[in-house]
């Protein structure tokens, strides 16, 4: 993928890529999420029976283990020796009030790690972190409106942190809201791509009907 400027000098080739940066990057990321997601979801797991009860389908590589799975809920982790990745698949019905839709998407995903995602001590479990406040903005994924949020969490009786990032899918047609969340421990590692990773399968999400 290559992005080409002319101008009559480096001044107004300059101000061409400046005018334009907010698309050259987007572009160029996803080019790159999707080559990704050719890679990493080139064999993936058959389509939970939780996600089907919901009508919607995911590429889950192999190396993501379900650990919980129930009626409105999935749990799956992928680790290793240096990383830890998890994904967490939440369904509940759709809000009537649309005014509060994205205003209790942190306090959601602090109640669901609270529970699902404890830290090693007892007693430590996953929370956001609020200091960076989480970035939240409108989205479209499968043709259902939608937020995306980029944030921090951070374990809450452990020093244990890292990136996040997650969708939340308002689907009218089958009256649910579904949460799609992915996180990651490594400690040791540049997290960019490792996030680049949960981000591609995430958009791998589809409408089954």
């Amino acid at each position: 993928l290559v992005a080409s400027f002319v101008g009559a000098n480096v001044k107004e080739i300059k101000s061409l890529v400046k005018k334009h940066q907010a698309d050259l990057i987007s572009t160029f990321y996803q080019k790159e999420l999707k080559l990704l997601q050719t890679r990493i979801t080139k064999n993936p797991l058959p389509n939970p029976d939780a996600l089907q009860a919901h009508n919607i389908s995911l590429r889950i590589p192999p190396s993501f283990k379900p650990e919980i799975e129930q009626d409105d809920l999935m749990v799956l982790w992928s680790k290793t020796l240096k990383t830890d990745q998890g994904i967490i698949i939440h369904f509940r019905p759709l809000v009537d009030n649309q005014a509060v839709m994205g205003n209790d998407i942190v306090p959601l995903r602090d109640s669901l790690t609270k529970l699902y995602i404890p830290g090693e001590l007892e007693g430590s479990y996953m929370v956001t972190e609020t200091l960076i406040a989480p970035r939240i903005e409108p989205t479209e994924i499968a043709n259902s409106f939608a937020f995306k949020t980029r944030g921090l969490w951070k374990t809450k009786g452990e020093f244990k942190g890292g990136p996040f990032i997650s969708y939340t899918i308002y689907d009218e047609k089958n009256n649910q809201e579904i949460t799609l969340d992915a996180f990651i421990y490594a400690p040791e590692i540049n997290k960019r791509n490792l996030l680049l990773e949960l981000e591609s399968i995430l958009s791998t999400f589809e409408m089954l009907n």
